[in-house]
């Protein structure tokens, strides 16, 4: 079954699965014009509640008319907390949401730069029961492909060990394959977005240098690869399924 709802950035290029309807968020103008349209800068869904920035609703980032954002939120019933965060295009206020979630063995983790992270998004988590993973990294969503289970493809050799601290199954991939127009190089977590068991590539997944090795992780993960175009691996700010 195909993800019924996508959240991203407004990008036509991107391809979505047959079915899925595109929740898009608008260019925002505060951020460095490369990422402007990356939602993982933007928003974030972490379980069982989402964040994003109060802009987003004064300046109406969302491109929502038929109002899908507040039916998926409600029926779904998916807290939804709005941040005063003052951010912008300069590292470290461009990050505040891009900490990365996932859940293994039941547990669940807040994965991300504690000094770069909003704080109201890491007091929820916290206040929830979050396990907080510290890394370096500040953009650690953009950095983390999550699969089904809970365990984590990336390419930054940090994450990876912190993740295999608390126990949680990691693949570090090697390959600076991920193209981010602007940039030397894009990110894993950027170009995918998980529904159920599956997690879908903006582009050719099986292009990438080390497919090999990342299908045989995510198969003993319970979790399939889907290509959504035969273009190379292209980050555009992840794409939240739901």
């Amino acid at each position: 079954m195909n993800p019924e709802y996508a959240f991203l950035g407004l990008n036509e290029s991107v391809k979505l699965p047959a079915g899925t309807k595109p929740i898009y968020f608008r260019p925002d103008e505060k951020l460095s014009e490369p990422v402007r349209t990356h939602i993982d800068l933007q928003f974030g869904i972490f379980g069982n509640f989402v964040m994003m920035h109060a802009d987003c609703i004064t300046r109406d980032l969302i491109e929502d008319k038929e109002d899908y954002f507040n039916r998926i939120m409600y029926e779904k019933g998916i807290s939804t907390y709005v941040t005063q965060w003052n951010y912008g295009s300069i590292y470290p206020n461009d990050c505040g949401l891009c900490a990365a979630y996932t859940c293994y063995r039941g547990r669940e983790y807040l994965i991300c730069n504690s000094e770069a992270t909003d704080r109201l998004l890491f007091s929820v988590a916290i206040e929830s029961g979050y396990k907080h993973v510290q890394v370096k990294q500040g953009y650690s969503k953009c950095n983390c492909a999550v699969l089904s289970d809970g365990a984590v493809i990336t390419e930054d050799a940090g994450i990876a060990k912190a993740l295999e601290k608390e126990g949680i199954p990691c693949l570090l991939l090697f390959t600076k394959q991920v193209l981010l127009p602007g940039y030397e190089y894009g990110f894993i977590g950027g170009c995918t977005g998980l529904y159920r068991d599956t997690l879908y590539f903006n582009g050719c997944v099986e292009a990438h240098p080390e497919f090999e090795k990342m299908s045989l992780f995510a198969s003993f993960h319970n979790t399939k690869l889907v290509s959504l175009g035969d273009y190379p691996l292209t980050d555009v700010g992840s794409i939240f399924f739901i």
